[in-house]
């Protein structure tokens, strides 16, 4: 357009532009010759979006069988720092190519960490050319072990007491088992990431039978229940998270980069209730039969989560995972199995031939 500009002569501006690096994901850098276990997850098969998944229902062949991202990154961890959730896949339902050999041992993959290390749930030793299959039980010692040994006190089912004065029976026992299988001696290749033993947003219930029950943030997530009055009505969805909401419960090894608690002495814990529920179990409460026996978690045995499931007013109640496959809770003071979890970090390298399969699992290098 032409048009007289000598009235802006001797004038001027000033503007400021940001320059931000973009870092891509690690998911971004993957190819199908990439020998990093991260990677090898993503290319041997095509993930899906979990957008569709009711999570109030099991695994099935129509609602989650195979590998899974989550699409809604609120339910994530903010690992990078720039206020968004980073994606985690996982693994739901009958999987058979998610086994892993590490420090002597198999592993089941759960899922990967927002940082892109790896999570393995124990699942046994390699005998006869075979990891163990699902539903061969499994657990550290072939022993079962209270989460603690006494009941009537609301700190029973922390996994580390947020008082600072003790501890569960069952990181005790895990932190030993650490050290005497030689798990220790791997340690360069653990990552150190949370394990959220989460009791945020307690709830009381004002009215009915409950009103001196408190239940924690994976029972209200969970349990498809409002604790409000006698009927324990259905609120009609389940919503499990990678998230953990408190600092305090959110257990690292000190010098973590998650903004952890620190008060880890290993780099080892359990899964959560909302590990499992991803996985394809859901909880027993309201629904009564929640059995899943075909998903990759089952064991035909009953093990411990990390998850504290609530406090009656003299009993602590912590969630575990039942020997038909269901996710329920019971007293601390119970003796269940523990089946350790640890995470391998990011840059983990595995065997080019391995498949992860039973018979041949990815190796750790």
């Amino acid at each position: 357009m032409n048009k007289e500009q000598n009235y802006n002569q001797g004038k001027h501006f000033s503007t400021k532009i940001n320059i931000v690096e973009y870092k891509p994901k690690w998911y971004d850098l993957c190819t199908a010759s990439s020998n990093n276990l991260n990677c090898k997850i993503i290319t041997a098969q095509t993930p899906n979006s979990d957008e569709n998944i009711d999570f109030a229902q099991i695994s099935s062949d129509t609602n989650g069988n195979g590998l899974y991202y989550t699409s809604n990154l609120d339910l994530t961890e903010d690992y990078n720092g720039d206020g968004t959730g980073d994606r985690v896949y996982y693994y739901r339902g009958a999987v058979e190519n998610n086994n892993v050999r590490f420090g002597g041992f198999c592993w089941r993959i759960v899922r990967t960490n927002e940082d892109g290390s790896v999570r393995l749930r124990y699942n046994g030793t390699y005998e006869n050319g075979t990891c163990p299959v699902t539903g061969t039980e499994v657990k550290i010692n072939n022993s079962n072990y209270a989460f603690y040994g006494s009941i009537n006190n609301e700190k029973y089912n922390e996994y580390i007491w947020e008082d600072g004065t003790g501890e569960s029976n069952a990181k005790t026992q895990i932190d030993a088992w650490y050290t005497s299988s030689g798990l220790v001696n791997y340690a360069n290749q653990i990552a150190n990431v949370p394990y959220c033993a989460d009791k945020s947003n307690p709830t009381v219930p004002t009215t009915g039978d409950y009103t001196a029950y408190t239940f924690y943030g994976a029972a209200n997530r969970l349990t498809d229940i409002t604790y409000t009055n006698d009927t324990l009505a259905p609120k009609g969805e389940v919503n499990p998270t990678y998230k953990c909401a408190d600092i305090e419960d959110k257990h690292t090894v000190a010098g973590d980069s998650w903004g952890g608690n620190g008060k880890l002495s290993k780099p080892i814990g359990l899964l959560t209730a909302d590990e499992v529920a991803f996985a394809g179990g859901r909880c027993y409460q309201v629904y009564g039969s929640s059995d899943n026996t075909t998903y990759y978690l089952y064991t035909s045995a009953v093990y411990w989560t990390i998850s504290p499931f609530y406090w009656t007013g003299s009993r602590a109640l912590s969630f575990f995972v039942a020997s038909p496959g269901y996710l329920s809770g019971y007293r601390v003071s119970d003796t269940h199995g523990l089946v350790p979890a640890v995470s391998l970090k990011a840059e983990t390298m595995v065997n080019a031939q391995g498949d992860g399969t039973y018979t041949n699992p990815y190796v750790v290098e």
